[in-house]
Protein backbone atom coordinates (compact mmCIF):
# COMPACT_ATOMS: atom_id res chain seq x y z
CA UNK A 1 0.00 0.00 0.00
CA UNK A 2 1.51 3.43 -0.81
CA UNK A 3 2.10 6.28 1.01
CA UNK A 4 -0.81 8.25 -0.10
CA UNK A 5 -3.15 5.64 0.13
CA UNK A 6 -2.17 5.03 4.02
CA UNK A 7 -3.08 8.94 4.22
CA UNK A 8 -6.43 8.53 2.88
CA UNK A 9 -7.36 5.71 4.79
CA UNK A 10 -6.05 7.43 7.40
CA UNK A 11 -8.34 10.65 6.83
CA UNK A 12 -11.02 8.35 6.29
CA UNK A 13 -11.17 7.19 9.30
CA UNK A 14 -10.76 10.09 11.20
CA UNK A 15 -13.39 11.21 9.48
CA UNK A 16 -15.98 8.80 10.26
CA UNK A 17 -15.11 8.93 13.93
CA UNK A 18 -16.13 12.60 14.16
CA UNK A 19 -18.99 12.01 11.72
CA UNK A 20 -19.84 9.57 14.97
CA UNK A 21 -19.18 11.47 18.06
CA UNK A 22 -20.62 14.38 16.40
CA UNK A 23 -23.69 12.70 15.60
CA UNK A 24 -23.97 11.25 19.48
CA UNK A 25 -24.04 15.11 21.04
CA UNK A 26 -26.87 16.13 17.45
CA UNK A 27 -29.65 14.09 18.86
CA UNK A 28 -28.98 13.99 22.26
CA UNK A 29 -31.39 15.81 24.33
CA UNK A 30 -29.18 15.78 28.15
CA UNK A 31 -25.63 16.39 26.17
CA UNK A 32 -24.14 19.43 27.10
CA UNK A 33 -25.61 22.14 25.23
CA UNK A 34 -22.02 23.58 23.78
CA UNK A 35 -21.12 19.96 22.60
CA UNK A 36 -24.53 19.65 20.68
CA UNK A 37 -23.98 23.14 19.24
CA UNK A 38 -20.13 22.10 18.43
CA UNK A 39 -22.06 18.72 16.38
CA UNK A 40 -24.16 20.73 14.80
CA UNK A 41 -21.99 23.60 13.39
CA UNK A 42 -19.51 20.52 12.43
CA UNK A 43 -22.51 19.03 10.15
CA UNK A 44 -23.09 22.45 8.65
CA UNK A 45 -19.83 22.27 7.55
CA UNK A 46 -19.59 19.35 5.96
CA UNK A 47 -20.28 19.28 1.98
CA UNK A 48 -21.68 15.90 1.63
CA UNK A 49 -25.35 16.11 2.05
CA UNK A 50 -25.55 12.73 3.10
CA UNK A 51 -23.81 13.01 5.90
CA UNK A 52 -24.89 16.17 7.05
CA UNK A 53 -28.51 16.05 6.52
CA UNK A 54 -29.49 12.78 7.95
CA UNK A 55 -27.60 13.91 11.10
CA UNK A 56 -28.95 17.50 11.63
CA UNK A 57 -32.25 15.79 10.94
CA UNK A 58 -32.22 14.44 13.84
CA UNK A 59 -32.24 17.49 15.89
CA UNK A 60 -35.41 18.04 15.29
CA UNK A 61 -36.47 14.76 17.17
CA UNK A 62 -36.59 16.70 20.66
CA UNK A 63 -37.48 19.90 22.05
CA UNK A 64 -35.20 21.30 25.16
CA UNK A 65 -37.50 22.57 27.60
CA UNK A 66 -35.21 26.19 27.34
CA UNK A 67 -37.29 27.52 24.24
CA UNK A 68 -34.77 30.28 23.22
CA UNK A 69 -31.65 27.63 23.04
CA UNK A 70 -34.21 24.81 21.30
CA UNK A 71 -34.81 27.63 18.88
CA UNK A 72 -31.36 28.39 18.15
CA UNK A 73 -30.27 24.82 17.53
CA UNK A 74 -33.47 23.78 15.63
CA UNK A 75 -32.57 27.31 12.95
CA UNK A 76 -28.97 26.78 12.78
CA UNK A 77 -29.93 23.17 11.74
CA UNK A 78 -32.18 24.12 8.97
CA UNK A 79 -29.76 26.61 7.84
CA UNK A 80 -27.11 23.82 7.86
CA UNK A 81 -29.75 21.85 5.48
CA UNK A 82 -31.04 24.37 2.86
CA UNK A 83 -27.18 25.11 2.07
CA UNK A 84 -27.58 21.73 0.08
CA UNK A 85 -30.06 22.82 -1.82
CA UNK A 86 -32.04 20.43 -3.95
CA UNK A 87 -29.82 17.69 -3.24
CA UNK A 88 -31.52 17.89 0.45
CA UNK A 89 -34.48 17.39 -1.44
CA UNK A 90 -35.10 13.80 -1.49
CA UNK A 91 -33.19 13.05 1.71
CA UNK A 92 -35.79 15.47 3.70
CA UNK A 93 -38.80 13.80 1.47
CA UNK A 94 -37.11 9.87 2.72
CA UNK A 95 -36.90 11.20 6.41
CA UNK A 96 -40.41 12.77 6.52
CA UNK A 97 -41.99 9.45 5.64
CA UNK A 98 -40.62 7.69 8.58
CA UNK A 99 -41.02 10.53 10.99
CA UNK A 100 -43.54 11.47 12.85
CA UNK A 101 -42.89 15.27 13.70
CA UNK A 102 -43.08 16.70 10.68
CA UNK A 103 -43.11 20.40 10.95
CA UNK A 104 -39.36 21.53 10.66
CA UNK A 105 -38.95 18.68 7.24
CA UNK A 106 -42.16 20.52 6.11
CA UNK A 107 -40.50 23.95 6.53
CA UNK A 108 -37.41 22.90 4.63
CA UNK A 109 -39.30 21.15 1.70
CA UNK A 110 -41.75 24.55 1.72
CA UNK A 111 -38.42 26.47 0.96
CA UNK A 112 -36.39 24.49 -1.15
CA UNK A 113 -39.61 22.82 -3.20
CA UNK A 114 -42.17 24.52 -6.25
CA UNK A 115 -45.89 24.01 -5.09
CA UNK A 116 -46.39 20.71 -6.78
CA UNK A 117 -43.09 18.99 -5.39
CA UNK A 118 -44.44 19.84 -1.69
CA UNK A 119 -47.62 18.11 -2.81
CA UNK A 120 -46.09 15.59 -3.83
CA UNK A 121 -44.25 15.18 -0.96
CA UNK A 122 -47.03 16.04 1.29
CA UNK A 123 -49.21 13.41 -0.51
CA UNK A 124 -46.14 10.72 0.06
CA UNK A 125 -46.31 10.81 3.52
CA UNK A 126 -50.13 10.50 4.38
CA UNK A 127 -51.29 6.55 5.44
CA UNK A 128 -54.50 5.36 3.66
CA UNK A 129 -54.21 2.26 5.85
CA UNK A 130 -56.52 2.10 9.09
CA UNK A 131 -53.83 4.08 11.77
CA UNK A 132 -57.00 4.33 13.77
CA UNK A 133 -55.11 2.25 16.99
CA UNK A 134 -51.74 3.93 16.49
CA UNK A 135 -52.42 7.38 17.49
CA UNK A 136 -48.64 8.77 16.37
CA UNK A 137 -49.52 7.94 12.91
CA UNK A 138 -53.39 9.31 12.84
CA UNK A 139 -51.83 12.97 14.34
CA UNK A 140 -49.13 12.84 11.42
CA UNK A 141 -52.22 12.23 8.86
CA UNK A 142 -54.29 15.13 10.91
CA UNK A 143 -51.02 17.37 10.47
CA UNK A 144 -50.39 16.32 6.61
CA UNK A 145 -53.90 16.81 5.72
CA UNK A 146 -53.91 20.41 7.35
CA UNK A 147 -50.72 21.31 5.56
CA UNK A 148 -52.23 19.58 2.04
CA UNK A 149 -55.72 22.16 1.76
CA UNK A 150 -53.12 24.76 0.52
CA UNK A 151 -52.30 22.75 -2.14
CA UNK A 152 -53.47 20.88 -5.18
CA UNK A 153 -53.87 17.76 -4.54
CA UNK A 154 -52.40 15.33 -7.10
CA UNK A 155 -53.86 12.35 -6.40
CA UNK A 156 -57.08 10.65 -7.09
CA UNK A 157 -60.07 12.66 -5.21
CA UNK A 158 -61.20 9.08 -4.67
CA UNK A 159 -58.01 8.51 -2.33
CA UNK A 160 -59.10 11.34 0.07
CA UNK A 161 -62.56 9.29 0.40
CA UNK A 162 -60.20 6.93 2.30
CA UNK A 163 -60.09 9.53 5.31
CA UNK A 164 -63.64 10.77 4.96
CA UNK A 165 -64.64 7.50 6.79
CA UNK A 166 -61.70 7.63 9.29
CA UNK A 167 -62.44 7.15 13.13
CA UNK A 168 -60.70 10.58 14.29
CA UNK A 169 -63.82 13.18 13.66
CA UNK A 170 -60.41 15.20 13.43
CA UNK A 171 -59.00 13.31 10.40
CA UNK A 172 -62.40 13.28 8.26
CA UNK A 173 -63.28 17.29 8.96
CA UNK A 174 -59.04 18.08 7.49
CA UNK A 175 -59.84 15.69 4.61
CA UNK A 176 -63.42 17.73 3.96
CA UNK A 177 -61.24 20.76 3.91
CA UNK A 178 -58.79 19.48 1.67
CA UNK A 179 -61.39 19.21 -0.76
CA UNK A 180 -63.53 21.94 -0.71
CA UNK A 181 -60.10 24.09 -0.99
CA UNK A 182 -59.74 22.24 -4.38
CA UNK A 183 -61.15 23.66 -8.13
CA UNK A 184 -65.13 22.79 -8.55
CA UNK A 185 -65.11 19.32 -9.64
CA UNK A 186 -68.75 16.93 -9.44
CA UNK A 187 -65.89 14.11 -8.04
CA UNK A 188 -65.78 16.61 -4.95
CA UNK A 189 -69.03 17.42 -4.49
CA UNK A 190 -69.65 13.67 -4.67
CA UNK A 191 -67.61 12.75 -1.98
CA UNK A 192 -68.62 15.35 0.67
CA UNK A 193 -72.55 16.32 -0.18
CA UNK A 194 -73.19 12.96 1.95
CA UNK A 195 -71.93 15.03 4.80
CA UNK A 196 -74.83 17.51 3.88
CA UNK A 197 -77.04 15.05 4.63
CA UNK A 198 -75.94 13.64 7.93
CA UNK A 199 -77.32 15.23 10.81
CA UNK A 200 -75.69 12.83 13.41
CA UNK A 201 -74.13 14.44 16.48
CA UNK A 202 -70.30 13.14 15.20
CA UNK A 203 -70.49 14.84 12.23
CA UNK A 204 -71.73 18.22 13.37
CA UNK A 205 -68.40 20.30 12.44
CA UNK A 206 -68.31 17.97 8.99
CA UNK A 207 -72.43 18.88 8.13
CA UNK A 208 -71.94 22.58 8.79
CA UNK A 209 -68.88 23.11 6.56
CA UNK A 210 -70.09 21.18 4.13
CA UNK A 211 -73.00 23.67 4.53
CA UNK A 212 -71.27 26.60 4.20
CA UNK A 213 -69.26 25.89 1.27
CA UNK A 214 -72.92 24.70 -0.30
CA UNK A 215 -74.00 28.40 -0.07
CA UNK A 216 -70.34 30.36 0.11
CA UNK A 217 -69.90 28.92 -3.76
CA UNK A 218 -73.47 28.13 -4.47
CA UNK A 219 -73.07 24.77 -5.52
CA UNK A 220 -75.39 22.59 -6.74
CA UNK A 221 -77.09 19.75 -4.56
CA UNK A 222 -76.68 16.82 -7.12
CA UNK A 223 -79.00 14.54 -4.80
CA UNK A 224 -82.00 17.14 -4.34
CA UNK A 225 -84.39 14.73 -3.70
CA UNK A 226 -82.30 12.94 -0.88
CA UNK A 227 -81.39 16.22 0.73
CA UNK A 228 -85.28 16.95 0.92
CA UNK A 229 -85.89 13.57 2.26
CA UNK A 230 -82.88 13.92 4.69
CA UNK A 231 -84.26 17.52 5.70
CA UNK A 232 -83.21 20.65 4.22
CA UNK A 233 -81.12 22.05 7.15
CA UNK A 234 -83.03 24.50 9.11
CA UNK A 235 -83.18 28.63 7.70
CA UNK A 236 -82.69 27.29 4.31
CA UNK A 237 -84.33 26.50 1.29
CA UNK A 238 -83.55 24.69 -1.74
CA UNK A 239 -84.15 26.29 -5.60
CA UNK A 240 -85.12 25.16 -8.23
CA UNK A 241 -82.08 24.95 -9.32
CA UNK A 242 -80.74 22.95 -6.93
CA UNK A 243 -78.93 25.55 -4.69
CA UNK A 244 -79.23 26.10 -1.09
CA UNK A 245 -80.45 29.94 -0.27
CA UNK A 246 -81.11 31.45 3.57
CA UNK A 247 -84.32 32.27 4.14
CA UNK A 248 -84.40 36.07 3.98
Amino acid sequence: MGLFQKIRDFQAKRQQSAVEKNEKHVHNAKAIREDRVAAIEFFCSQKDPHVAIPALLKRFGFSLDHGIYDAREKEQAFEGIIRHGAQALPIVRNHLRSTSLIAWPLKIIERLATPAEMTEALEGCLNYTDVSLDPDQTDKNYDILCHLRDYAIQQPHEKMAIFLQAHDERIRYAAVEVLIHQPYQVEVVRLIEPFLLDHSAENTRLHQIVLDTYVEHKWKVLEPERLVKAGVPLGFFLSLDGVLTPRS
